[in-house]
């Protein structure tokens, strides 16, 4: 084993001379043997300090607390220093929504970030049966490509040096070496996927081919060489449509260049967007949906989160009008500052924006000139007779014949944010823009800048 953790040190420069390294420890076998053999290794790989990390979920009650005391004391006896945290996972997840393997996850890696040192890497026990549990979650889940890569050996500061030793390695290293360790009661119950997996298909897998586990990792290996390729190309094509396309999503995108995409980069092209504009995972059932859309040049569909994508015009464009009603509340501008409910209003100097030139246009919709409106404002929502100029249309129009031509259902017209002074003159509206009258431009000096809560009408 000791050959197979040097050879993928040292093929993916995992500890360069010198490195420090944080264990992370959780008391059982495949970490208490990271731990052994990162000391056996420390000398001949240049290791400067070897430090472990103990996270305790809270889950298990009395058994997890004997675990936390169990490396406490190894660590104390190996003059290892020892960093430990409790969380109450389970409490913790039923606020957030998270299940509690995510959840734990989370705040795992967050408590390794936060006591390693920034020289530091962080080194955990994913193995091979890990590698392929992993992808075979991944795989019954329905993943593309990406959730076939299998866990990275090396993510930004987090390495995996027994990536390529097989849990029965890891357990015969533990007897030849006399290391003692204990089991998570957990692993054996069967009401987790994982625990399903490690106890019946892995085995079965391994019945039918000795190898699996290692050809699993191969597999992994070379998916992992095609998603970076398909990654480097999505982001070429990236680059010519946002070019092209410069409002984004919430902007529209040309249907008839989408269509000039290979599936693989669209579907690809569309989750990076939408994380990008909207801060939402789009599922590969959503992605599917838009790709659907896009050909066929016509309709709409959720797309979660509160989020529609519909075609107009030739045009895709993804936005989130919830159904809360915007409530009217007056705004005195010469006061400074103003925030509401994540609507963040603000002053600033016209030089900050670059003068108001050369800024992304995206977020020119969401500027107004201070000094050619009246500072006492109201935040509202539309009412009858509202109606606007916008710069770029030059033409003047009520918001209920924009509404109509964006389709924006009635039921969610009271949530788009209008501003208007207190003379009821709308100067600015959501994801349209400012009044012609109200526009930023060369003579600007001051500049009010309107901040929402979501991304699209940025």
């Amino acid at each position: 084993m000791k050959d197979k953790v040097l050879s993928i040190i040292s093929k993916y420069n995992m500890l360069p001379a010198g490195s420090s390294v944080l264990v992370a420890l959780s008391g059982g076998a495949d970490s208490m043997a990271l731990l052994y053999i990162m000391l056996e290794l420390k000398d001949t790989i240049g290791i400067n300090r070897i430090e472990a990390a103990h996270f305790n979920h809270m889950i298990r009650g009395g058994e997890a607390d004997r675990d936390e005391e169990f490396v406490k004391k190894l660590c104390k006896d190996l003059g290892v220093k020892f960093h430990a945290m409790r969380a109450d996972v389970p409490g913790i997840s039923a606020q957030t929504g998270e299940g509690h393997e995510e959840c734990g996850r989370r705040l795992r890696y967050e408590f390794f970030e936060k006591c390693a040192p920034s020289e530091f890497k962080i080194a955990t026990a994913h193995n091979l049966n890990d590698n392929a549990e992993t992808m075979l979650i991944n795989l019954i889940r329905g993943t593309g490509l990406k959730g076939l890569c299998g866990i990275p050996a090396v993510r930004g500061r987090i390495i995996r040096p027994l990536l390529s030793c097989s849990r029965m390695e890891i357990e015969e290293y533990c007897r030849e070496k006399n290391i003692s360790y204990v089991t998570d009661s957990t692993n054996l119950e069967e009401i987790y996927i994982r625990n399903k997996i490690r106890r019946h298909i892995l085995p079965t897998l391994q019945e039918i081919n000795e190898s699996a586990l290692q050809n699993i990792y191969a597999a992994s290996q070379h998916n992992r060489l095609d998603e970076e390729f398909l990654e480097n190309e999505c982001r070429r094509v990236s680059a010519g449509i946002k070019k092209e396309n410069p409002y984004g999503l919430s902007g529209g995108i040309s249907i008839s260049q989408l269509k000039t995409v290979q599936a693989a980069l669209l579907t690809r092209f569309l989750k990076s967007e939408v994380k990008e504009e909207c801060g939402i995972e789009l599922s590969q059932r959503a992605a599917y949906t838009l790709s659907d859309i896009i050909s066929t040049g016509a309709g709409r569909a959720d797309i979660g989160r509160g989020y529609t994508a519909s075609v107009r015009k030739g045009r895709l464009y993804i936005e989130n009008y919830t159904e809360r009603e915007v409530k009217s509340v007056n705004i005195d501008l010469c006061k400074g500052d103003f925030c509401y409910e994540g609507i963040n209003i603000r002053i600033i100097d016209a030089k900050e924006i670059d003068n108001c030139k050369n800024v992304n246009k995206k977020f020119l919709n969401c500027l107004l000139d201070y000094d050619k409106i009246n500072p006492n404002l109201i935040l509202r929502q539309r009412k009858e007779g509202d109606k606007i100029t916008l710069a770029r249309r030059n033409v003047t129009k009520s918001l209920k014949k924009l509404f109509n031509e964006a389709n924006i259902p009635p039921r969610l017209r009271s949530s788009v944010p209008v501003l208007a002074e207190d003379n009821g003159k709308v100067v600015w509206v959501a994801g349209f823009g400012a009044d012609k009258s109200a526009i930023v431009d060369r003579s600007t000096k001051r500049v009010v800048v309107i901040e929402l809560p979501t991304r699209e009408n940025i």
